[in-house]
């Protein structure tokens, strides 16, 4: 029985040719600016939307607040009142008062929200303190919140 070695038979391995690690190709750069363009582009404008409702989460935070704590009308009215003058300009909303108030506030969204009984309800409560504020008028002023705030300007 011969007694050779069987590996004698077998020629050594062929090694790959080296890679040169050379700056990858001009496409691949373009790719990677253009990827960083527009993640920086969308965060931009994700940062600017989330600024611009920076009155509409405060308003809506004050107005849970209100009703966790079972508030007059009166407040209600008042916090209307101070987030209108923050979200539209002072001079078109500060000298406002009754019915000509609440017309400003159903013009600034599509639905009315404050309709004549609720604007009523809401317009002799102001001088009682103590008359506490119903349901519809905290929906009303949430939608209201929801839907007029923040008040129409560019993003950009």
């Amino acid at each position: 029985m011969p007694t050779s070695d069987p590996l004698q038979g077998l020629k050594d391995i062929i090694l790959p040719t080296t890679v040169e690690s050379g700056w990858p190709a001009l496409g691949w750069w373009l790719l990677f600016f253009a990827s960083l363009l527009i993640i920086l582009g969308c965060s931009y404008l994700s940062y600017r939307y989330w600024q611009h409702r920076v009155v509409r989460r405060a308003a809506l935070k004050a107005l849970k607040t209100l009703e966790l704590q079972q508030a007059s009308a009166q407040q209600i009215n008042q916090l209307l009142k101070q987030v209108a003058q923050q979200a539209y300009p002072r001079t078109q909303v500060a000298a406002l008062t009754g019915q000509a108030w609440f017309e400003f506030l159903n013009r600034q969204t599509q639905t009315v929200y404050f309709s004549s009984e609720l604007a009523t309800q809401l317009s002799t409560s102001l001088y009682q303190s103590e008359y506490p504020a119903s349901m519809a008028q905290i929906k009303a002023t949430r939608q209201w919140f929801c839907s007029a705030l923040p008040a129409p300007r560019r993003l950009i």
